[in-house]
């Protein structure tokens, strides 16, 4: 590893920061990185000498500002997000410590829907109006919800394959491989097979199954199995088992943390269209193709 240490005389840290993972830098270091038989590296000691754009230093902190400031926004909706999605947790944890429930088996509890993946080879069912989700698409510190995927497909593509359209509310389960990763629908989406799309057969909004999921997926995992890559089967949901309060108690609950669940899925498509503004004035910002004065965060 290096240690970049800016002189502050001529750069703003944040402004570099920024500078460093917009695309021409990235591509700066892709044309040096050293390819070996073992590991890629790039070669620290030659890095000072790497030829950058720097606008006048008041600049560089004006450009700073506005890409901080929607940094600052992202950052707080996520732990806002975050309370949202504890306290609906919490709310569950007491629902399940102060009803009588039966002990039922996972699998008797939900729907288990498969994916399917279009034929690649074929255009027409591909870069269309439905998200297409896989375990990458999975959302990672930033909330439960997914709301958008790495690929889409048309409804040609969904018409064609074993894939169908699952709606919000449904929990999806990584089942082959990365085995339970978890993530609830937050648009109509469709997925690969490599999931299960986990639907409740006590209420639509799908936030009991998905508490329930997160309770027994060190169960799934310890469960999985294969030659080649941990999987886990219909089968597998049916080994594991869950308390399952009444029906009228689970759509209380539903009702109680729906507002809760509802805010968390706004803020979380809020970071992420100003994530997309955020990466859509980084490039030009750094380019200078744009000045500051110009933007509105």
């Amino acid at each position: 590893m290096g240690l970049l240490r800016p002189n502050r005389a001529i750069a703003d840290p944040r402004f570099l920061s920024y500078l460093y993972i917009a695309p021409d830098f990235q591509e700066t270091i892709r044309h040096r990185t050293v390819r070996g038989a073992t590991v890629d590296r790039i070669l620290i000691a030659e890095m000072p000498d790497w030829q950058i754009a720097l606008p006048p230093l008041e600049e560089q902190r004006r450009i700073a500002g506005v890409l901080s400031t929607l940094d600052d926004l992202i950052d707080t909706n996520r732990k806002l997000c975050e309370v949202l999605i504890a306290q609906a947790r919490a709310m569950y944890d007491r629902l399940q410590s102060s009803s009588s429930a039966d002990i039922c088996t996972f699998a008797s509890t939900v729907d288990v829907v498969s994916g399917g993946t279009p034929k690649t080879s074929v255009s027409e069912y591909w870069d269309g109006p439905i998200p297409w989700y896989s375990v990458a698409d999975c959302p990672e510190d930033v909330g439960p919800w997914v709301l958008r995927t790495a690929r889409t497909v048309t409804d040609e593509g969904i018409e064609n394959s074993a894939a169908s359209v699952l709606p919000v509310g449904t929990t999806i389960i990584s089942a082959r491989g990365t085995v339970g990763k978890l993530a609830l629908v937050g648009e109509p989406m469709a997925m690969n097979q490599s999931c299960y799309g986990l639907q409740s057969r006590f209420d639509s909004r799908g936030a009991f199954t998905y508490f329930s999921a997160q309770d027994i997926v060190g169960d799934l995992q310890r469960s999985s199995h294969g030659s080649v890559f941990d999987t886990i089967t219909r089968a597998t949901l049916d080994q594991v088992v869950i308390r399952v309060p009444s029906t009228e108690a689970i759509t209380e609950f539903e009702t109680q943390v729906e507002p809760l669940m509802e805010l968390a899925r706004g803020l979380q498509k809020e970071n992420t269209d100003l994530t997309s503004t955020r990466d859509e004035l980084l490039p030009l910002l750094m380019s200078g193709q744009i000045r500051v004065r110009q933007v509105n965060p």
